[in-house]
């Protein structure tokens, strides 16, 4: 099998964000940039790439689906263990798994450790991730370590119903489609029994009256299915849809890349939305930069072609999208990564109420990014 490590922010990534130039502003405007002047803490990109804490990682069962969850954890406990990792076919039938080539099943690395103690500093609010069509429940543990690994219970659901399987026609005769809002609060409610129950890893670690939903492409339809719920804060989408006809006063963010045909469309849809709002479109990005296989792909390993060659039933409608944003000439999805992680952190601390002023998500903070042009839209 072959292995991909975890890609880390370099050195020079994180000086630069230290030097960079803040300008501060406000208001419902389009900015872009990769420079600027000195400037007040609401252009300080915080909160970009990784945080302070380690992070656990385990899988809680519901009724009829796994949700994979990374949290936080304290540097002591995992002094002296190894990370985890998952295998790219660990979601496919034997029998499919036994009619492909062993070296496609190439091992993801993860800066997460399995099933240690989540760390006493908690309760910690929670973040839901529902993935897009021909996704599951680990394909974005790049982007899910770094948001835990800011205090977040970061809970990534198994969608069956658009998942890997049912886009290959590999779905089980027997499942049941479930209305994706319903999926959302049995995870939720399980988060909460896993940290009352005191032999569970995320014993005392988990805060359900504080909750962000989230989702990719396809996942907009859980990431929005559930706005009057008074424990849900603020909802996210990533490249997605669904967002259009919410009608809310909760903060709600939307995240694209701009090789994306769909940023057009989600900047429309953030036209029709109330404040709180807020619209980031990164250049040189796409549809899949937010997952691992895009990483692999962009380090120069198409396994999707082979994976079509092999007979592995991709439909070629998801195979353009796997590869949007994905190319040499694109951002690192590391580095895309820690934009995102900023602007989803930041916007999530204020909702949660740990941040009293929003950090970082001015006018000034498109601009400080270096090497990073963006746009970024807000109101306030």
């Amino acid at each position: 099998m072959q292995r991909l490590g975890r890609s880390l922010v370099s050195l020079s990534f994180c000086c630069a964000l230290l030097a960079a130039a803040l300008v501060s502003g406000c208001g419902d405007s389009g900015t872009s940039g990769s420079g600027g002047e000195s400037g007040a803490d609401p252009s300080d990109p915080k909160y970009a790439g990784r945080g302070s804490y380690a992070v656990g990682v385990t899988t809680v069962a519901l009724r009829d689906r796994e949700v994979e969850v990374w949290y936080p954890v304290d540097a002591g406990a995992v002094a002296g263990k190894t990370k985890s990792s998952y295998a790219s076919f660990e979601v496919l039938p034997d029998g499919v798994v036994a009619l492909l080539p062993p070296d496609l099943n190439i091992v993801v690395d993860m800066d997460a450790y399995r099933d240690v103690a989540v760390s006493r500093d908690g309760p910690f609010p929670i973040l839901t991730f529902s993935h897009g069509a021909g996704g599951f429940r680990h394909a974005y543990s790049g982007f899910m370590t770094l948001l835990a690994s800011h205090g977040m219970i970061a809970a990534s659901i198994d969608h069956l119903e658009w998942g890997l399987l049912a886009q290959v026609g590999l779905r089980p005769d027997d499942a049941v489609d479930r209305d994706a809002g319903d999926v959302v609060l049995e995870t939720v409610a399980r988060l909460g029994e896993e940290s009352g129950d005191a032999g569970s890893v995320l014993s005392g670690g988990v805060d359900v009256s504080r909750v962000a939903t989230s989702g990719h492409s396809a996942g907009g339809r859980a990431a929005f299915a559930l706005p009057e719920r008074p424990e849900i804060k603020a909802m996210i989408g990533y490249a997605t849809g669904g967002a259009r006809d919410v009608d809310t006063d909760k903060s709600i963010l939307l995240f694209v890349g701009a090789e994306d045909g769909g940023a057009g469309r989600l900047e429309e849809a953030y036209e029709g939305l109330t404040p709180i709002r807020r619209f980031v479109s990164v250049d040189n990005a796409g549809h899949n930069s937010f997952t691992d296989q895009c990483a692999i792909i962009h380090g120069g390993n198409n396994f999707l072609e082979d994976l079509v060659a092999s007979g592995f039933p991709i439909p070629e409608s998801l195979l353009g999208l796997a590869i949007d944003g994905c190319l040499p000439e694109n951002l690192t999805p590391a580095t895309f990564w820690d934009v995102t992680t900023h602007f989803t952190v930041a916007t999530l601390r204020v909702a949660f109420g740990i941040d009293a002023e929003p950090v970082g998500l001015g006018d000034g903070v498109a601009a400080a990014f270096p090497d990073i042009t963006m746009t970024y839209r807000h109101d306030p």
